[in-house]
């Protein structure tokens, strides 16, 4: 995902009306992945949530945990990715009576099969 400008231009469209930057609370600009896509004259064909689904076999990882969340989550700030929700699940792969698995997430009504 590269729009092959220098941060003056960016900061020149963002002043400009061009390419407008979202700002987080510390005032640091950042452009979604659908601000790409619509600069580039492309369709998000996606519809539904960003969401993110971590997960560690015991309750002794749940730093580990943290871990994966905050690391996934700059992740998808990097790529101008707004995460909508977080699933955090504790549980060994083995356990097919455990209150969350990945498959519940895709049993959701908000993901839309096309």
């Amino acid at each position: 995902m590269c729009i092959n400008v220098s941060v003056k231009t960016l900061q020149r469209w963002d002043r400009e009306g061009i390419l407008k930057a979202k700002r987080t609370p510390t005032n640091r600009r950042y452009y979604t992945y659908d601000q790409y896509l619509e600069f580039k004259g492309l369709k998000n064909n996606v519809d539904g949530k960003i969401v993110i689904y971590t997960r560690v076999s015991t309750n002794n990882q749940k730093d580990d945990l943290i871990n994966q969340i905050e690391f996934l989550k700059d992740f998808a700030n990097a790529k101008g990715i707004i995460v909508d929700e977080v699933i955090k699940d504790i549980g060994s792969g083995l356990n097919y009576n455990r209150k969350i698995s990945i498959l519940h997430v895709f049993k959701r009504s908000y993901f839309k099969c096309k």
